[in-house]
């Protein structure tokens, strides 16, 4: 609901920023990693409300640490330069991207169609 509501999306919902940081913090209070990467960025944005940098970035690095592969890639990023209240460092720059190489998903091309048949295939054991 929270992606739905930041982006807005056509036929769906109108894009509302206020309620998708709502929905997003609904999400973290259950432990969804990817909603404690989306409320990140939004309170470091000021995105839906008041901007509150340190929260944000607690929420990016929790998610990093549960392997949110878009929070080890900017955790990345900002340590190489620095920002949002953290001084450059090139070894934690390496390690969080380093994690994000290790946990980079699957290229979207290789998945079928959605709808589409998947193939049979036994889970392993």
């Amino acid at each position: 609901m929270g992606a739905f509501l930041a982006t807005g999306h056509e036929g769906i919902c109108e894009q509302d920023e206020v309620e998708a940081r709502h929905w997003y913090l609904e999400a973290v209070k259950q432990g969804y990693i990817d909603s404690k990467w989306n409320l990140g960025t939004m309170l470091i944005g000021g995105e839906g409300g008041p901007k509150d940098v340190e929260k944000g970035m607690f929420l990016i690095e929790q998610a990093a640490v549960e392997g949110q592969y878009s929070a080890c890639g900017f955790l990345g990023d900002m340590y190489e330069v620095g920002g949002y209240g953290k001084s450059p460092d090139a070894s934690l720059s390496r390690l969080w991207r380093e994690e994000a190489d290790r946990i980079r998903p699957i290229d979207g091309a290789d998945l079928p169609e959605f709808g589409a048949r998947l193939p049979d295939f036994e889970l392993p054991r």
